[in-house]
């Protein structure tokens, strides 16, 4: 497989550290439990309690999972930006359509 005339390393250097975005047209088939990251971004999160908690507006991989940052709502309790990790244990449910996490977080 190579990616637009893409065919040494050399080439495949300079892509280094820059995003690849491909259209949704040509995205392979996701399995039943699988997600893209885009499909996190700028999703509302919310606690079991139905609490509005803010805004996916980065992820990124610990090395262990992937994490989620959140830009909190204004009138949320929660610091003004926090992380949760990307574990069935945290991240309860996921509605694509209506870009909604459902999230259970760690008591401080």
């Amino acid at each position: 497989f190579f990616l637009g005339g893409i065919d040494t390393i050399e080439k495949a250097a300079s892509l280094l550290r820059n995003y690849l975005f491909i259209p949704e047209s040509s995205r392979v088939a996701l399995q039943e439990n699988e997600i893209l990251v885009d499909d996190l971004m700028g999703s509302q999160v919310v606690n079991v309690k139905g609490e509005r908690l803010g805004k996916v507006v980065d992820f990124f991989h610990n090395g262990a999972n992937g994490v989620c940052e959140v830009l909190a709502e204004r009138n949320s309790a929660s610091p003004s930006r926090f992380l949760f990790p990307v574990t069935q244990q945290v991240l309860l449910e996921i509605n694509k359509e209506k870009k909604l996490l459902i999230v259970e977080l760690l008591e401080e």
